[in-house]
C-alpha cells in the first residue's frame, strides 16, 4: 500500500526551501548574517516584503584639511571662503580628497571618467562639485572657446531644481563662474524672469545664456536633447566644453541608459567638431 501524502510535513520543507531561498537571493555570505536572516524570516512576524541588506560602511576623513592640502589653488580656497558653504577649513573625506586629486593631475591627454559610490550623507556632491570648481578657476576661458564648459545632468526636475540652489550658495558674490539653470520652466527674457536668484553669479534667461555661455549649465537629459535639436541653443554646446557630471548615475539603466549614452556622445561630437 502505497505511503499517504504528509501534508505537515510537505508544508514544513516548502517553508524551509522558501527560507533558504530567501537568503540565497541577498547574496550574503557572513555566516551570522545568514543566520540573524533567518531568524527574522521564521520569527512570528515572518517576511511581509522583500528583503534588502545593503551594506554600511563609514566614509573615512582625510588627514589634512582643503587649506592645507598643497595643490589646492589660492583662488579655489578664496572661492570656498566667500560663502562657506564647503569650509576650506574642514577635512574632506578620502573620496572627496581623491577626485580633487585627480582633477588636478588631468591635462589636455588625460580625462579620466571617475565614478563615486558612498554612503548616505557622506559627501558624493562635492565629491564632483569640488573638483568641477577647482578645475574651472584653474583653466580660464581661453578667448576662442565657444559654450558652457560644464554640464551637470540629472534625472528629474526636482533634482535638479534642489542642486541648483546648492550650487548658486557656493557661487553667489562673485563673477568670474557663471551658472545657468535650464529647464522647460527657464525664461526667455528678463521680462518673465524671477528675483530668486538676483545674482551676478547666475544667468537667468535662455537670451542671456545663448548671447554668453556661462561656465556651468544645470539641466536634465530631456533638455539636454532639446538644446541639441534646436538651432537657437546651438551656441551652448561648443569646444570649451570640458566636463560632464552625472549626478545619481545608478538612476540609468535599461533603455533609458542607453538613450543617455547615446546623447552624451552627440554633445561630445557636436563639441570636438566645433574644436577642429
Amino acid at each position: 500500500m502505497g505511503k499517504y501524502l504528509d501534508a505537515i510535513e510537505l508544508s514544513e520543507n516548502l517553508k524551509q526551501r522558501l527560507e533558504s531561498i530567501v537568503v540565497s537571493d541577498v547574496a550574503i555570505r557572513d555566516k551570522a548574517l545568514q543566520e540573524e536572516i533567518l531568524r527574522l524570516i521564521q520569527s512570528e512576524d515572518g517576511l511581509i516584503s522583500k528583503l534588502l541588506v545593503e551594506g554600511s560602511f563609514s566614509a573615512k576623513k582625510h588627514d589634512k584639511t582643503l587649506r592645507n592640502i598643497s595643490f589646492l589653488t589660492e583662488d579655489f580656497i578664496k572661492l570656498l571662503d566667500l560663502n562657506r558653504e564647503f569650509s576650506p577649513d574642514f577635512y574632506p573625506f578620502k573620496h572627496q580628497f581623491e577626485t580633487l586629486k585627480i582633477v588636478n593631475e588631468m591635462n589636455e591627454y588625460n580625462k579620466p571618467a571617475i565614478v563615486v559610490t558612498a554612503p548616505t550623507g557622506a559627501g558624493k556632491t562635492e565629491a564632483f562639485l569640488l573638483p568641477m570648481l577647482q578645475d574651472l578657476i584653474n583653466n580660464p576661458r581661453k578667448k576662442d572657446e565657444k559654450g558652457v564648459r560644464t554640464i551637470i545632468l540629472y534625472p528629474m526636475n526636482a533634482l535638479v531644481a534642489d542642486q541648483n540652489k546648492r550650487l548658486y550658495a557656493y557661487l553667489k558674490g562673485q563673477s568670474k563662474i557663471k551658472m545657468f539653470f535650464y529647464n522647460s520652466e527657464t525664461p526667455e527674457t528678463k521680462r518673465f524672469a524671477t528675483d530668486e536668484f538676483d545674482d551676478k553669479c547666475f544667468i537667468r534667461t535662455r537670451k542671456e545664456a545663448r548671447d554668453n555661455p556661462p561656465d556651468i549649465m544645470i539641466t536634465n537629459y530631456s533638455m539636454l536633447e532639446y538644446i541639441l535639436a534646436r538651432p537657437n541653443d546651438y551656441s551652448l554646446i561648443g569646444n570649451a566644453l570640458r566636463t560632464i557630471i552625472l549626478d545619481e548615475a545608478h538612476l540609468y539603466t535599461g533603455t533609458l541608459a542607453a538613450e543617455v549614452s547615446l546623447l552624451l556622445r552627440r554633445v561630445v561630437t557636436k563639441a570636438c567638431k566645433d574644436n577642429s
